[in-house]
Formats: C-alpha cells, structure tokens, sequence
C-alpha cells in the first residue's frame, strides 16, 4: 500500500490544510472511494476561496500611546511604594488613614495632597523615606531602580492626582502581618470591565516578602479575595473615593418607633417613615472601588417603566446620595447607618405606596438620559431622568404602608429576619432595610 498527500493553501498562504490518501488498488476501484474523492475535492475548492479569517477579541482594549506611558509609570510607583513601605514608620501612618472621616475604615490616601500639604510633609515617614530613597545607596540592591528619578516621581504623581486605597489592609491585618508583606497593585480605568460577579475582578501587582534578606518582586493577580487574604495597596486615581457627607462624630443613629396600625391613623395626624440601618448582602462595585450607594424613595405620584421599574424623575426626594460602603462592610453584611431624618416625613394618611429604588456608582460608565420634551421643542415640567450619570440601578421595591406598620407592631419575620427582635427586615436585591416609624397627632 502507498499513500500521496496533498496540501491546499489560499490565495494568502496564511491558511492550508494538509490531507494524506492512502493509494489501494482494490479500493480506489470502489464507488464510496471516488464519492469521499468528490467530497473532498469540493471542500478544498472551498476552503481555497475563503477570505483569511480575522480573529476579535471583544474584550481587548485599545490604549493611546499615552495610556501606556501612564500604565507603565503607575506600575513603576507602585514598586517604589513597595520600597517605601517596607519602613514601620510609613505603614503605621498608611494604616492610620483609615481612620479618617469618610472612609468608612478603608485607608484612602490622596498623595498629592500629602506632597503639597506642608504640615503634612514635615512630619510624613512616608515622605521622609521617599526623600532616602532619593539617595542611591539607600535604595539597596532588592530591584531595579535605576531609571528613579525623584522629581519626575513626585511630578507624576501630583500631576495625575495618584491615591493609594487599601481595602482590608487595616480591618483584617495586624501591623506584624504587614511587616513580613505587602503586595503592591495599580489601577487604571481601562482595567474597570464589566463582570458576573465584582468579586472577581482583577488588577496586576506584585508580592514583596520583607521576611527574607534580599525582597524581590513576585508578580500576582489581585482580586478581592486575594486582598481579603493578604495585605494589599493599589495605587491609581480614585476621583470622590471618600464620602464626605459622613464623619466620625455621626451619632448612633436612633431605633426608637410608634407601635401604631392604619386603623388608627387620623386626618390631621403626622406619620414620619424612617430607616435608621441598611446592608449589603455584597460588593456591587468592581475591586477595588468602595461601594457608594444611592437611594430614592418615590411616593405619591410616579410613573412606571416597562418593566416596572419607577421613572426618576426631578421631585422624586433622593435619600442617599453616594454612601460610602467599604468592600469589608459589605462583604460581611454589617448593618450601615443611613445618618439621616426620615425617609418621608409626612406620610399622608390617602398615600399608601411607597417605592424605593437603589442605585450604585459605575465609575466612568456611560448612560443615555432621556428626556420628555413639548411640541414646541422646549422641556416640560415633567422632565424625567432615568438615571444620573455614572449611576447604575441595581433594584427597587415597592411597599405598602399597612403591612409596614402592621409588621412592626407584631415583629413580624418576613422571610429575612427581624432586626433586633422588633423590626421587620426587607430585602430586594443585593440590599437590606427594616423601618422605624414617629406618629403625632
């Protein structure tokens, strides 16, 4: 038995198929022979006129010139900041970031502000070790540093208005842990895609072991889980990172309530609706951002899209505005104080549903707002809004204002527990409430 091959290539000779035949005398004589012939050689006529093939990519992400310079330079900081921080000195004063108003117990770091605040210059570990490292035998021999150059370094960073967060680094380590490593990561917009689950979004970093003689740059993958597990900085512009609204001298919020039903509700009595906590059952925003909530309660009149969902519109009352959660608070379900007076304030005795619709920030997500316009080609008074920019709905719910009050008058469990064995706890989506309620007549 011989066997010949034959190798068909198209016009571009950038695809070819090789196809081997195996010469028999008894069996080139047979009709499913020369029927598997044809076959074959209609398929190579075929494939010999195809056009090339060109492969997509949906998620590749096309970046300017000056993007990658951007990139590269984040990254280079970020292994800067992994020397930077190898000093005791600087990761205390990191950690105690945390602990300022509006961070909700991240660390957030603004480094512009830090090189430019002079109070702050004058007495930053951090900013001391960045001037060592200025000297070339401080800097050791643990990695490349030669292309340093500490006024282009601070330039950078002032001018891109770089942030360091952390998420969990001071909620989940000790300051032991962090002396033995740290991974240092950066962020760049580009790398904000969208996933199924937040959790597992990604961003490049390296691992630094400060236990052993010579550290060296161990490249990772850091994704929430991973930073939950190992103490993790990432470096990159975070614009409206902390949430200014609330501060550490925020009192307990209060969960004194009527115990009061629609029965006994008169005209001229004033019911006020309010909502002391909420939770998240999750990260909603990608790592590593904060979660930064929005909440509106439409009531009254409101319209309806068609799925449901109630329209925003300019005198729907908004609740919250951009609270601030930490991926720790929502990863573990705390309770989150709204800070606020009241959900509705006069809930009217005729008004009975209440809608609550939650959004969340998407940064640098893009919507299309649509916008009721008159014949004459002027806004009307009715302008709606779907959402506001950079805002994604995540769920809403509609309520009634009899079960709510009936609810809480007999600690009713309505399939999501009971908060603190007297209030109803509701929830819709990835967010959970309960309602305390004030009645005077």
């Amino acid at each position: 038995m011989r066997y010949f091959s034959v190798r068909v290539e198209n016009e571009n000779k950038d695809d070819f198929i090789h196809i081997m035949f195996y010469q028999n005398s008894s069996l080139m004589k047979s009709k499913q022979y020369k029927g598997l012939l044809l076959f074959v050689a209609l398929f190579l006529f075929v494939f010999s006129c195809q056009e090339p093939m060109e492969i997509k990519n949906d998620d590749a992400t096309l970046l300017s010139k000056e993007d990658v310079e951007f990139k590269a330079k984040l990254e280079s900081a970020a292994k800067v900041f992994g020397k930077v921080f190898h000093s005791r000195e600087a990761q205390q004063e990191l950690i105690g970031f945390s602990l300022t108003d509006g961070n909700d117990g991240e660390v957030h770091l603004n480094l512009r502000t830090l090189f430019e605040n002079e109070s702050m210059r004058s007495t930053s570990s951090i900013i001391k070790r960045l001037n060592d490292l200025n000297n070339p035998a401080s800097r050791g021999t643990d990695w490349d540093f030669d292309d340093f150059n500490y006024d282009d370094f601070i330039a950078f960073i002032s001018e891109n208005d770089i942030s360091i967060i952390a998420p969990y680094l001071a909620e989940n380590f000790q300051p032991e842990v962090i002396e033995r490593s740290l991974t240092v990561s950066f962020y760049t917009d580009d790398m904000n895609r969208d996933v199924i689950d937040p959790a597992y979004h990604t961003t490049p970093g390296y691992y630094i072991d400060y236990g052993v003689s010579s550290p060296y740059l161990q490249p990772v993958v850091v994704d929430d889980n991973y930073a939950y597990a190992n103490p993790t900085i990432v470096l990159g512009r975070f614009d409206n990172y902390t949430d200014e609204s609330v501060n550490s001298t925020s009192g307990t919020t209060s969960t004194q309530s009527s115990k009061i039903v629609c029965s006994e509700l008169k005209q001229n009595g004033i019911l006020t609706l309010k909502m002391p906590h909420f939770r998240m059952h999750g990260n909603l925003a990608n790592w590593p951002w904060a979660n930064h909530i929005h909440l509106w309660a439409a009531f009254a009149d409101f319209t309806t899209n068609s799925v449901g969902n109630p329209q925003i519109s300019a005198r729907t009352p908004k609740i919250l505005s951009g609270r601030k959660v930490s991926r720790k608070n929502a990863r573990n379900q705390n309770w989150i104080g709204t800070n606020i007076s009241h959900i509705i304030q006069d809930w009217k005795l005729e008004s009975k549903d209440l809608h609550l619709i939650w959004g969340y920030e998407k940064n640098n997500a893009k919507y299309e707002t649509s916008v009721t316009v008159s014949g004459t080609g002027t806004a009307s008074a009715t302008t709606k809004v779907t959402f506001e920019n950079g805002i994604r709905h995540h769920a809403s719910i509609l309520f009634d204002k009899c079960p709510i009050l009936l609810n809480n008058v007999f600690s009713r469990n309505d399939g999501h527990g009971v908060y603190n064995s007297n209030f109803t706890i509701y929830r819709t989506g990835q967010m959970s409430m309960y309602f305390t309620t004030e009645y005077f007549e």
